[in-house]
């Protein structure tokens, strides 16, 4: 009868797993002084962003992977919440790093004399924790009014991903359209 409310707290963890990871967030700070190579090199800015992209997707599949599995064994789900809860679970984190991404695209910090300053000096990676208590804090409004109203674990389950669908895609559109115009304006 409480299986719901595991299945949401699950994809809680999983989505909080995948917004702790702040590659995503640090990835145009950490290139520093370096920066103006990314400027040169012959590859469009968008391929760029979409490569540093998927490399904080694969770091988040491995936490949203490996949190499933653990919440998985611990609470004995079936095959199809597990898959469920990877799916949503991978949909947010490519919401949360489209925006973390965004976010060092706008304001990245170049200015730094150890790397350790580019990932733990730098204000990005709390905005994406802010933005990621946000997404759990939305989508958790929606998943107690949907369970208020009595809808169905799998509708619920559906209207949550078609949310995080509906949220992602044009994230990722922006992000993509505002490689192309900050990297030209960001100085090293």
């Amino acid at each position: 009868e409480y299986s719901v409310y595991i299945t949401l707290g699950g994809l809680a963890v999983i989505l909080f797993t995948a917004g702790m990871n702040m590659v995503a967030s640090t990835s145009i700070s950490r290139e520093g002084s370096t920066f103006w190579i990314s400027k040169l090199i012959p590859v469009s800015p968008r391929q760029q962003v979409l490569g540093k992209l998927l490399h904080s997707l694969s770091i988040s599949a491995a936490g949203v992977l490996l949190a499933g599995i653990v919440f998985t064994l611990y609470f004995k789900l079936s095959i199809i919440k597990t898959a469920a809860l990877l799916i949503l679970g991978l949909e947010g984190s490519v919401l949360l790093a489209s925006l973390g991404l965004m976010t060092d695209l706008i304001h990245p910090k170049l200015d730094w004399s150890t790397p350790q300053q580019a990932m733990k000096q730098n204000i990005n990676g709390l905005f994406a924790m802010i933005t990621t208590f946000l997404l759990m804090a939305v989508l958790g409004a929606v998943a107690a009014l949907l369970v208020i109203l009595s809808v169905k674990e799998w509708l619920l389950l559906a209207l949550l991903g078609f949310i995080l669908l509906l949220l992602g895609f044009p994230c990722i559109a922006l992000l993509f359209s505002l490689a192309e115009k900050r990297y030209n304006d960001i100085e090293t």
